[in-house]
């Protein structure tokens, strides 16, 4: 809790305790810091989303959700007005998978895109089970300090949750 006053005092310049849901998760034994991160878990994929891997170890993900046109979740804050919105959605077939793809920066695609299961396959998909990153502010974010994070957390896993059979990290 000291740690989350401070940054809710740099955040509006007072010291302050906010947020008692997150840290019940803590309480409850769903949220551990590892090295330079948190991980929250257990957590489902959520139904908005499928991800895919091709045979060169691309990935995408393809939305199922509403979208606003401006790319972004409808019902986001700031993405509200349903005028031009348009609803993404997965549609399979025995040869295919079709839909709107995400971006490099996490907004929707208004055009469509078909993925080859020849040359695709589904890597998550609803309810698999994932574990969740936060990313604690004012501290460095190199690459070897994620990795090393990584590790120490999915040893940290295996040794005491060995029965949470997660299938991903996701931020």
């Amino acid at each position: 809790p000291e740690r989350c006053v401070e940054i809710n005092a740099r955040r509006s310049n007072r010291p302050q305790l906010t947020s008692f849901e997150w840290y019940q998760h803590a309480y409850d034994g769903k949220l551990y810091r590892i090295g330079r991160l948190q991980l929250e878990f257990p957590l489902d994929m959520p139904g908005m989303y499928r991800v895919f891997e091709n045979k060169n170890g691309e990935i995408l993900s393809l939305a199922n959700i509403a979208v606003h046109r401006d790319g972004f979740a409808l019902g986001s804050r700031g993405f509200e007005d349903e005028e031009g919105s348009f609803t993404a959605s997965i549609e399979e077939t025995d040869e295919t998978y079709i839909g709107h793809p995400f971006d490099y920066y996490g907004y929707v695609s208004k055009d469509k895109v078909t993925l080859n299961k020849s040359e695709w396959s589904v890597k998550l998909t609803y309810g698999d089970k994932l574990v969740g990153l936060h990313i604690p502010p004012d501290e460095p974010f190199d690459h070897d300090i994620v990795e090393d994070t990584l590790r120490l957390s999915r040893e940290f896993l295996k040794k005491c949750y060995p029965e949470y059979n997660y299938k991903a990290f996701f931020c």
